[in-house]
C-alpha cells in the first residue's frame, strides 16, 4: 500500500486523471448497455450523473489515499465554511437560472421550442423542486471533484 500511496502522491493529477475516465465512461458504458446511449430524458439524466460520479469518486478516492482521515476533515471544513457574504451567495445563485430564463424568453419570441416547460407543466412545484435539487446535486459532486488539497 505504501507504494501506491508514493506513487499517488508522486503523480496525483495523472493518477486523478485516469481514474476519472475510468469511473465515468464505465458507468456510461454500465448504464447505455449494448444498445448503445438511447437519447430519452430519463437516461439522460442518469448518464449525466454517471458523469459527475467520476470527478468526485477519483476526488475523494485520492483524499482517503493520500491524506486519510485528516484529508476528509479538511475537506469538510471547507466546504461548508462562508467565505463571502450571503448576498454573493444569493447574486451567484440565481444568476445562471435568470439568464436561461431570459434568453430563453426572448428565444421563445422567435421560436415555441424554446419556450421555458415551466409554462406548459402542469406540475410546476415538482419541476422547481426538481431543478433544485438538480442544480445542488450537480454543484456538490462539481466541487467534491475538483477541491484542491493543500500542498
Amino acid at each position: 500500500m505504501a507504494g501506491i500511496r508514493d506513487y499517488t502522491k508522486q503523480y496525483p493529477l495523472l493518477i486523478y486523471f485516469f481514474l476519472t475516465v475510468i469511473i465515468s465512461w464505465g458507468a456510461i458504458i454500465i448504464f447505455a448497455g449494448a444498445d448503445g446511449i438511447p437519447a430519452t430524458g430519463d437516461l439522460i439524466m442518469v448518464l449525466g450523473m454517471a458523469m459527475l460520479l467520476g470527478p468526485s469518486t477519483a476526488s475523494m478516492m485520492l483524499t482517503g489515499l493520500v491524506s486519510g482521515l485528516r484529508g476528509y476533515r479538511e475537506l469538510r471544513t471547507r466546504l461548508v465554511k462562508w467565505r463571502v457574504g450571503v448576498r454573493w451567495y444569493l447574486i451567484v445563485l440565481f444568476t445562471a437560472p435568470l439568464s436561461t430564463a431570459v434568453v430563453l424568453l426572448v428565444l421563445s419570441i422567435f421560436s415555441s421550442d424554446y419556450t421555458p416547460n415551466i409554462f406548459f407543466s402542469d406540475n410546476k412545484v415538482s419541476l422547481i423542486i426538481t431543478g433544485i435539487i438538480g442544480g445542488i446535486s450537480v454543484g456538490l459532486f462539481e466541487e467534491l471533484g475538483c477541491h484542491q488539497q493543500p500542498g
